[in-house]
């Protein structure tokens, strides 16, 4: 979820999609072999609220 946070702000041109599949590329073997798929699934949930939290802060 960091990794997730940490890119969106890095660039005011960034949109969700583009960063979830930047880190992912990224971290994509840790994600593999560290996260279970429901992980995953609360890891995108999680990043979905965050990103919902920031729009409403605009």
């Amino acid at each position: 979820m960091e990794w997730l946070k940490e890119a969106y702000k890095r660039t005011k041109w960034s949109s969700p999609f583009g960063t979830v599949y930047s880190t992912i590329n990224i971290h994509e073997l840790f994600v593999r072999t560290r996260l279970t798929k429901a992980q995953q699934y609360q890891v995108l949930a999680a990043f979905a609220e965050w990103g919902m939290e920031q729009e409403e802060e605009k």
